[in-house]
């Protein structure tokens, strides 16, 4: 109870959590992000909704949209900005879409009811998330875990430029270039721990690229300055190279350029050891659910250690296996790793060109956006590299930890476990593909959700691959034809199977609470 009073101080309509002043928000956000909440704060303050008491219900059972006493509203521009809050909040509040269909057809002609029709629905959204971490935030701007913490958003440059919202980890010194575009960051609370997290993501020798407003505007904000000089001292303390601070003539929008050191020569020569070195017991490779450190990662110096040096130039090192996976290394299917690591991209360059390109009835000039499930080293991302696609390549929790030599390849990927929903919007997905996923998902948690969880990434017409063994598969198939699925392809061979499958427009007309959905992760 003690909680929900404290976040009736703070906000419940999903949109995370506001400090007093209006310009400071609890996150990371970029500032076009924060311009579009603080018109929100601004609307919902203007119609005394930040503090009112939550309702139980969308509408009310007697509600009439359509009163036999119309009373038009005068001013439409305030109905306008009341369904514009409603649009940007269907992004974390799914349940208010189908009132947002509704009231939105009333934009240039609302009765007060419809009005009172919004204000109600506004009154029903509460706060994503648990109770605990919203508050912990709260009190903490700096605070959070590496798998479920603040949005932390960074553009990746490897083959182009690659958006990704940092929800769940990625590997160490695993990106070349990191680019942040907030508003308000301080880098220098808890012994600088968003910035050394950052550090440890940077290959040695890589570019952190900084545009703020503290950049181009501390000599007139107080608070930008103290950001500036904090981050000033911060960097000059990890030993990060300023390469350049410029700001644009015309927009007067500025640029700060950081590179990460290549040795250790500076950390060690560094009068106060600040922040400290990690202790060796600290595994910087560990990367779900492991709390951040205020320490730095020594910088790899032998020649065989991942990170000592860059990889090779694209798109050969797609095809090799890295310089530091050595033979003497097991590999996922039991051979030398790199031994392994050819015979999987051989495997999966066959599959694509000889199976999935013409076999399965894929019209890949509509496929963009691309998800391999349980990916491994990568293989069949590599193997679309010519393709007009993007490919999220996802390593399960429980799988050994082959992500690096994902990024390694120049390819993207992120650590995810199955058992919980992928973050990510609804309808994402082009074509999942799905490699021996669903036998070990029966074995962990339940499938089903599973399946209900690759509904909702699937957009219609979207495809599904699944290989795996042949009574999983035809499970799978049993279930996905009773949610009007059309099967473009099964195939079985040697208690192994191929199903290949497209998501319809068909939605279920009845609505059930599922046992499974309620007692399962999902």
């Amino acid at each position: 109870m003690q909680e929900e009073m404290d976040l009736l101080h703070q906000s419940y309509f999903g949109f995370g959590t506001f400090s007093s002043r209006k310009a400071q928000i609890s996150g990371i956000l970029d500032e076009e992000e924060v311009a579009k909440k603080e018109d929100v704060i601004e609307t919902l303050t203007e119609w005394a909704l930040l503090g009112c008491k939550p309702v139980n219900c969308l509408m009310l059972m007697i509600g009439k949209l359509r009163p036999f006493h119309r009373s038009y509203m005068k001013n439409l521009e305030r109905y306008s900005r009341l369904v514009g809050i409603l649009n940007y909040l269907i992004v974390t509040n799914e349940d208010i879409l189908s009132p947002f269909g509704v009231l939105s057809q009333f934009i240039y002609d609302p009765y007060t009811s419809h009005r009172d029709a919004i204000l109600r629905v506004l009154s029903l959204v509460r706060l994503y998330g648990d109770n605990k971490f919203t508050i912990d935030i709260e009190k903490n701007q700096v605070f959070h875990q590496r798998a479920k913490h603040m949005k932390l958003i960074f553009i990746l440059l490897k083959i182009g430029l690659i958006e990704q919202t940092r929800e769940k980890d990625e590997t160490v010194l695993g990106l070349y270039v990191l680019f942040l575009l907030v508003k308000y960051v301080h880098f220098q609370l808890i012994g600088g721990k968003l910035l050394l997290e950052l550090n440890r993501l940077l290959r040695p020798g890589g570019f952190f690229i900084w545009s703020a407003t503290p950049v181009y505007n501390y000599k007139k904000i107080p608070e930008d300055f103290k950001i500036w000089e904090a981050m000033k001292k911060l960097t000059k303390s990890m030993c990060w190279e300023v390469k350049s601070v410029s700001i644009e003539k015309v927009n007067k929008i500025g640029v700060a350029v950081y590179q990460k050191p290549t040795s250790n020569e500076c950390l060690e020569r560094r009068l106060q050891n600040d922040p400290p070195l990690c202790n060796e017991s600290v595994d910087p490779n560990a990367a779900w659910k492991i709390p951040l450190q205020a320490c730095i990662d020594k910088i790899p110096i032998i020649a065989s250690e991942r990170g000592s040096k860059w990889p090779e130039k694209w798109p050969s090192r797609i095809e090799k296996p890295p310089y530091w996976l050595l033979s003497s290394q097991i590999g996922v299917y039991g051979k030398a790793a790199p031994e392994d690591f050819i015979v999987d991209h051989e495997h999966w360059k066959r599959v694509v060109t000889k199976s999935y390109m013409s076999g399965l009835g894929i019209n890949w000039s509509f496929v963009r956006n691309v998800m391999d499930m349980r990916a491994v080293y990568g293989g069949f991302a590599a193997a679309l590299k010519d393709m007009n696609v993007w490919v999220m390549n996802v390593v399960s929790i429980d799988s050994p930890d082959t992500l690096p030599i994902i990024y390694e390849r120049g390819l993207f990927g992120i650590y995810h476990d199955w058992c919980e929903s992928f973050s990510t919007y609804p309808r994402t997905y082009d074509l999942l593909h799905a490699d021996h996923l669903f036998s070990k998902i029966k074995r962990k948690c339940n499938m089903m959700g599973l399946v209900a969880e690759v509904d909702r990434l699937l957009r219609p017409e979207g495809i599904l691959i699944v290989r795996d063994k042949v009574e999983t598969m035809n499970e799978v198939e049993s279930v996905v034809t009773s949610m009007h699925w059309e099967v473009s392809l099964t195939y079985s061979k040697d208690k192994e199977g191929l199903l290949c499958v497209r998501k319809t427009m068909w939605r279920p007309k009845d609505i059930e609470a599922l046992k499974y959905a309620i007692d399962q992760p999902f």
